[in-house]
């Protein structure tokens, strides 16, 4: 008998749009530097402890452990109880982590990523950086980004953004219509209406979407900027998959359908 498909539980109150799965090639990308820490702190990539704290649907583990790297933490638990202090974090190596889009999400990701001194390895929007609060954190922790030649998709497994979502559009909010119509990826109900309300509806087989093109900002730790860029320069730079960027002025606009277009809200 064919088994339906069960929507997955959260233990803290989300929005069933962010459950989207990070493809496999997104990890893939970053294995070089998930191995290369590993070596620096003395530790065989098994040993190696990766906390990913927004838990979607496990795969998060799968895909690491295809790579070599079996320690991995991601549980189905509300990761700000750990890092606002009220339970305790995990024995972690270095942070690695897709957050949800939606409300304050990666602004709060990134000051903690910012204050927990260790590495981290963070994919996140492309217009992240353009955002107000992102400066604090480049001027604090040393950074470089990895941009794949392609967007990597993500797999919604609640129908992701076009089907429901607590994030309001900005054109209906201010104009009372959208140039989108009904291809708008956001809520076009008035908030606290039931048609507004999003529902968590598991899809059998996760549909691949792009919400927006991604790219991982990448901290190694204190003093490692120069020594890791110019290691993965002899090492990859022809090789990867993914262009290394320097600074953020450096990180080009998304192409859209043909178009050039700086995503953000």
């Amino acid at each position: 008998k064919k088994q339906e498909a069960v929507a997955i539980e959260h233990p803290f109150l989300h929005d069933p749009s962010d459950d989207c799965e990070t493809s496999f090639q997104a990890y893939s990308d970053v294995a070089p530097l998930l191995k290369k820490l590993a070596q620096r702190l003395g530790k065989s990539k098994e040993a190696l402890c990766i906390w990913d704290p927004y838990y979607c649907n496990g795969k998060t583990k799968v895909h690491l452990k295809k790579l070599g790297f079996s320690n991995v933490v991601n549980d189905n638990e509300d990761c700000y109880a750990m890092m606002d202090g009220a339970k305790p974090l995990p024995a972690f190596d270095i942070l690695l982590t897709s957050p949800p889009y939606s409300k304050d999400h990666i602004e709060r990701l990134l000051a903690f990523a910012r204050d927990s001194g260790k590495p981290f390895l963070l994919l996140v929007p492309e217009y992240v950086h353009r955002k107000s609060y992102y400066p604090a954190l480049a001027k604090q922790v040393e950074l470089f980004y990895l941009r794949p030649s392609k967007p990597y998709t993500y797999y919604a497994h609640n129908g992701g953004r076009r089907d429901n979502t607590l994030v309001a559009c900005r054109h209906w909010q201010r104009d009372g219509t959208c140039p989108r119509g009904e291809k708008c990826a956001y809520q076009h109900e008035p908030a606290g209406s039931e048609a507004a309300a999003p529902k968590a509806v598991a899809n059998p087989k996760p549909d691949g979407v792009i919400p927006f093109p991604s790219l991982w900002h990448v901290h190694m730790g204190a003093g490692q900027l120069v020594k890791t860029i110019t290691w993965w320069q002899q090492k990859y730079a022809k090789s990867a998959k993914t262009a290394l960027i320097r600074n953020t002025a450096d990180i080009p606009a998304s192409v859209v359908n043909g178009k050039t277009e700086f995503l953000g809200f």
